[in-house]
């Protein structure tokens, strides 16, 4: 990550996808990010807290193709995530058992630290292995479940992570092509 003399320099592309026309508000977002740690400096950012975390809960899938992100780079970006109010976070790709597990750890150590006790709200975490990637978006734009004591909001966030150029756009045009996900007004 680099730094400037007024802060991180953000890396990571925001992008909505869709507009807030379904009763819920629901929005779609995609992040293009070479690593988790660029989606960690982001989600730290007022355009982040503006659009994101500022319209409460927001739930993600974590895309990408080839090697898993180490533990510690997931940990560290669900210790951020986390910390801004995630309710659900969905893992796509080859290791996405991995990557699930990083999360669940890292949420359960944060409740310890702060000696929340068993009735913790938790962070609802889905390893989705090699099920199509539409059927993840599926689950993150109308499942992602939300029950667990964690505040809804209507932002849903998928993380496309390296240079998976094929997976983003899979991303775009399912939310371009469906009936149920709202156009984008202007941002």
């Amino acid at each position: 990550m680099q730094v400037s003399e007024v802060g991180p320099v953000v890396t990571a592309s925001l992008q909505r996808l869709t507009g807030a026309a379904r009763a819920d508000g629901a929005q779609l977002w995609l992040v293009r990010a070479g690593s988790p740690a660029e989606v960690a400096t982001l989600a730290q950012t007022p355009r982040w807290h503006r659009d994101i975390d500022g319209l409460g809960g927001f739930g993600v899938l974590l895309a990408w193709e080839g090697e898993a992100p180490a533990f510690e780079q997931v940990s560290e970006l669900a210790r951020v995530l986390i910390g801004e109010g995630l309710f659900y976070l969905g893992a796509w790709g080859p290791g996405s058992a991995r990557v699930e597990y990083a999360v669940d750890v890292t949420d359960v150590t944060m409740q310890i630290d702060a000696s929340d006790g068993p009735d913790a709200a938790i962070v609802v975490t889905t390893a989705f292995g090699s099920v199509p990637l539409e059927e993840a978006l599926f689950e993150l734009w109308e499942l992602a479940p939300r029950d667990e004591g964690k505040l809804d909001g209507p932002a849903r966030v998928v993380v496309v992570l390296g240079g998976a150029q094929a997976l983003a756009h899979t991303v775009r045009d399912r939310a371009a092509n469906r009936d149920d996900l709202p156009t984008p007004d202007a941002t």
